[in-house]
């Protein structure tokens, strides 16, 4: 039987194992080593090669309070694009869906390199 604190690859070389309890809200790791865990398992194998924290509703709250905002400044500059005509335009002022692949520099359609 494997020891829980290795495990092997693909080639039977051990690992060790993985084992994460941190949750990425809001541009930093919390750490939250009392959470329940997940198991995470080689799709191959299926040997258990790790384990992550399971998220509890605070943790959801959380990350959600953290992406509100973001959510909100980037419905707002979709919304100012779509207003001003922005939308549908590729770079260099060039139209998109019409003939092309979008503006290439001075509006030129940009025109896929031969290998």
């Amino acid at each position: 039987m494997q020891r829980p604190d290795t495990v092997t690859n693909i080639k039977g070389t051990p690992m060790p194992s993985n084992d994460d309890t941190r949750f990425y809200i809001e541009g930093a790791w919390l750490d939250r080593p009392d959470a329940p865990r997940i198991a995470v398992r080689n799709p191959y194998s299926e040997d258990v090669i790790g384990h992550i924290a399971a998220g509890s509703a605070t943790d959801v709250d959380l990350a959600v309070a953290a992406a509100r905002p973001l959510a909100l400044l980037v419905t707002l500059i979709v919304e100012a694009g779509a207003e001003s005509g922005g939308a549908g335009k590729g770079r260099g002022g060039g139209e998109a869906g019409r003939g092309g692949t979008g503006g290439g520099a001075a509006g030129r359609p940009v025109r896929p390199r031969r290998a």
